[in-house]
C-alpha cells in the first residue's frame, strides 16, 4: 500500500468557546478545550517495490540424532545410540561399538566420523534439539579424552537455556598441512534446531508433507534401560510404546518378529528419523 491514513485526537488550553485550530495545515474545530470530532490525515507516499531475492541453493545439510534413556529416578539422560546423514553417507552408533564405550565416546565418535568424513562447514539438524539433544553434546565434546580431538564451541541461546544454534570448530595442529584431500576436515559445523523452522511433531511434519500417517518409527522409548541394552527376545509389553499405538498396530509388530532384537530395532529407529 501507498497510502497511509493518520488518525490525530488532540487536546489544547483555551477559553471556553468554540474555536478552530490549524494542525499540521489541517483544520480541526474545538470547544472547551477538547477537539470536537477525530479527523483524519492522508499521505500519499512512493510505491515501494520488494526487491528481488537472490535463489540460493544450499545443499551442505545434514540430519543427526542422538538416541537417549533414563538413567536413574530423577529424569537423567544418557545417550546409547546415534545416527547421522549428510551428502550421500549414514552411519549408525550403539554402545558397546568400537569408539563407543560410553555416552560421551559414542558422541565423540560421531563428531569425528563426521569431520573425517569432510563435511566441515555443514550444518546438521536434530528435532527440539534446543531442550535435548544439545546438553548432551556439549558435556560429551567438552571431556577430555586422550583418543579424540579437542573442538571449540560457540553458542547462540534462547531463553538464557534453550540453544538453538551450536557451532562445533575442529582445528589442525601444528605438524598437519592442509591440502586437497583434508580441507574439508578442518573447520566449524553448525548443530540447529530444525522445529525452528519446521513446528510440530516428526511424525506431524511427516503426515504434512510425506502424506504418510505413521511417519514416525513405533518404539518402546520406556523400555531401555542400563541392563537391558543388549535385550534379544519377545516383543516388549504394550506398556512401552506410545499410547496412540493400537492393539491392532501392537499385534502385527508381534506378528512380524518372532525375535526383537534391540540392538537392531534402535538402529533401524534413528535411521528412520534422520
Amino acid at each position: 500500500y501507498n497510502k497511509v491514513v493518520n488518525q490525530f485526537r488532540k487536546e489544547v488550553m483555551t477559553i471556553e468557546e468554540k474555536w478552530r485550530v490549524v494542525i499540521d495545515s489541517i483544520t480541526a474545530p474545538i470547544e472547551n478545550m477538547k477537539v470536537c470530532e477525530k479527523f483524519n490525515i492522508q499521505y500519499d507516499l512512493p510505491f515501494m517495490e520488494e526487491l528481488a531475492r537472490e535463489e540460493i541453493f544450499d545443499n551442505k545439510i545434514g540430519a543427526i540424532d542422538p538416541e537417549t534413556y533414563g538413567s536413574d529416578d530423577n529424569g537423567n539422560q544418557k545417550v546409547f545410540a546415534g545416527c547421522w546423514k549428510a551428502n550421500n553417507i549414514c552411519k549408525t552408533y550403539y554402545i558397546g561399538d568400537e569408539g563407543c564405550e560410553n555416552s560421551e565416546t559414542l558422541i565423540k565418535q560421531m563428531f569425528k566420523d563426521i569431520f573425517d568424513s569432510g563435511l566441515a562447514k555443514y550444518k546438521f539438524y536434530a528435532h527440539n534439539s534446543r531442550n535435548f539433544d544439545t546438553h548432551f553434546i556439549i558435556k560429551a565434546l567438552l571431556t577430555d579424552n586422550e583418543n579424540y580431538d579437542s573442538y571449540k564451541l560457540d553458542t547462540i541461546i534462547e531463553d538464557s537455556k534453550s540453544v538453538i544454534e551450536l557451532g562445533i570448530y575442529r582445528g589442525k595442529d601444528k605438524n598437519t598441512k592442509i591440502n586437497s584431500k583434508n580441507r574439508n576436515m578442518f573447520g566449524k559445523i553448525k548443530l540447529l534446531d530444525s522445529s525452528k523452522i519446521l513446528n510440530g511433531s516428526l511424525n506431524e511434519i511427516a503426515q504434512s508433507f510425506l502424506g504418510v500417517e505413521n511417519g514416525k518409527y513405533i518404539f518402546p522409548y520406556t523400555f531401555v534401560n542400563e541392563s537391558n541394552l543388549f535385550y534379544n527376545g519377545k516383543l516388549p509389553d504394550k506398556k512401552w510404546f506410545d499410547k496412540s499405538v493400537s492393539d491392532e498396530v501392537y499385534t502385527k509388530l508381534m506378528e512380524k518378529d518372532s525375535v526383537w532384537n534391540l540392538r537392531e530395532k534402535t538402529l533401524e529407529y534413528v535411521q528412520h528419523d534422520v
